[in-house]
């Protein structure tokens, strides 16, 4: 693994004042490399969303950095992208005009637009699909919608906030397995967000854990599983290890 930080998040304090202050996230520090798939996760509501945010650009932190590619992040950017657990895609448009939205905007042509949708279409399964509206597809298929969508736009980082949190427990775990595949072909930084221990540690090469609120870094965990992973890799003696360290570090107070 390259080992060039991508992401560098250091000294990261977070608070929201409303009638009193509310301390959110206190000295976050952890670095992201090129290409690596790291989760957060972390009991209901210890700021990992509000983390995640601070590194779209969309919130700037009380106090601390966020430094992408050597510069430090003070809004949003093309080559930060975001996938939220609500699909966003437009149901006005087809599965070709949503993923090639983004394209659109850079003012991309006509003709390189369709290369690219093709690609992507096919690579998350949705060939044949192109034209229809998203009515017509079911949760999975609109969450595909939304990785080939954020894919094409070029992005060097996605920014995950529980994209499969809504989907069923049999959909969640086959769209699980298709993003490592499509990020095997098409590696990209992912930070991902998420609430399930076994979806954090089957996804990712390293995951943080955060205390509850105000967040702080309780431990980061090397994932030592290999890759590429097959959802049989759940019911191994190796994973079930790994759940139960990190379910003791979720329960654990401090």
């Amino acid at each position: 693994m390259n080992l060039k930080p991508k992401i560098i998040v250091r000294n990261l304090f977070m608070s929201f004042k409303q009638e009193k202050e509310i301390k959110v996230l206190e000295n976050i520090n952890f670095e992201i490399s090129l290409n690596e798939f790291v989760s957060i996760i972390g009991p209901s509501g210890c700021g990992k969303t509000t983390l995640l945010r601070i590194i779209a650009g969309f919130l700037k932190p009380t106090k601390g950095e966020v430094i992408c590619d050597g510069t430090t992040v003070k809004g949003p950017s093309p080559s930060r992208v975001v996938v939220f657990q609500k699909d966003a895609v437009f149901p006005w448009m087809s599965v070709r005009q949503n993923v090639e939205f983004g394209l659109l905007a850079k003012g991309v042509s006509q003709e390189e637009r369709t290369r690219i949708s093709n690609y992507f279409i096919e690579l998350v399964g949705l060939k044949g699909f192109e034209d229809n509206l998203p009515k017509t597809l079911s949760g999975g298929m609109r969450k595909r919608v939304d990785l080939a969508r954020a894919y094409a736009a070029g992005p060097e980082i996605l920014l995950m906030d529980e994209p499969f949190g809504s989907l069923d427990a049999q959909t969640k775990s086959k769209m699980q397995e298709e993003l490592l595949k499509i990020w095997e072909r098409e590696k990209r930084t992912i930070l991902f967000i998420t609430h399930d221990i076994s979806e954090a540690l089957y996804l990712s090469d390293r995951v943080i854990v955060l205390t509850s609120r105000p967040g702080k870094t309780k431990k980061i965990i090397k994932v030592s599983l290999p890759r590429p992973r097959k959802n049989e890799l759940k019911f191994t003696p190796e994973f079930a290890e790994l759940e139960r360290e990190v379910w003791d570090l979720i329960q654990e107070k401090i």
